[in-house]
């Protein structure tokens, strides 16, 4: 896998999934204009993936004001987000969306290393973020330690917020929701997992709408 589609698989696995097929545009047409791997294309990739990241970022900071206004905000149950020593396998979902948020979170902060995630991913990650993740190691820890440093020199991550875990009917995936506290205010996520050969593995995490908060639903909600 090129350097390219490297930097194309981390951003999407960096919350951007709900914005791809832009990006994806962007890498195709790179591709088509060299072939050589050369310092130069290397700095013109970099630049232009860098500013339509910016152009994307920018789309997700819509006003939560705005959003508030023109829907209902969906209510989420909240759960403990403290998390334990980490296991070789994750059977039950709220224990495996506590330890995933928290990687997500220090990773974004900077609070772990670019070799601590891609472990995660490595780990982790579904059947399908593994078989889309680079070969060569060494690049992509580049690639992983570049966008780090992106994130958190624009942005500090304070703390954040997840909910509880829900199941669709086959009770095979599932998504829970993250409240981020940042510089720029809340910014709100939806992370999905599913169950891989009986333990929960990390699919997707993506930007989501506003929600509220709540310390335990009334039955029926």
């Amino acid at each position: 896998m090129n350097r390219k589609k490297v930097i194309l698989f981390l951003l999407i696995a960096l919350t951007l999934s709900a914005c791809n097929n832009r990006l994806v545009e962007v890498a195709e047409e790179n591709e088509k204009q060299s072939a050589a791997d050369d310092s130069e294309s290397r700095r013109q990739t970099d630049e232009e993936i860098k500013e339509e990241q910016a152009k994307i970022y920018k789309e997700i900071e819509k006003p939560v004001e705005e959003i508030v206004k023109n829907n209902d905000l969906k209510q989420m149950e909240i759960q403990d987000s403290a998390v334990n020593t980490a296991k070789d396998n994750y059977v039950d979902e709220n224990e495996f969306a506590r330890y995933t948020a928290r990687l997500i979170f220090d990773y974004q902060s900077a609070k772990i290393s670019p070799k601590e995630y891609f472990d995660f991913l490595s780990n982790y990650g579904a059947e399908a973020i593994v078989n889309e993740m680079p070969a060569d190691e060494e690049e992509a820890l580049l690639v992983y330690s570049n966008v780090q440093s992106q994130l958190s020199d624009s942005t500090q991550f304070e703390s954040y917020t997840i909910s509880k875990v829900g199941l669709n009917k086959s009770k095979r995936e599932g998504y829970f929701y993250r409240l981020v506290n940042t510089s720029e205010g809340e910014a709100y996520y939806i992370t999905t997992i599913t169950k891989e050969a009986g333990n929960w593995k990390f699919l997707e995490d993506s930007p989501a709408p506003p929600f509220e908060i709540v310390e335990t639903l009334e039955e029926g909600e």
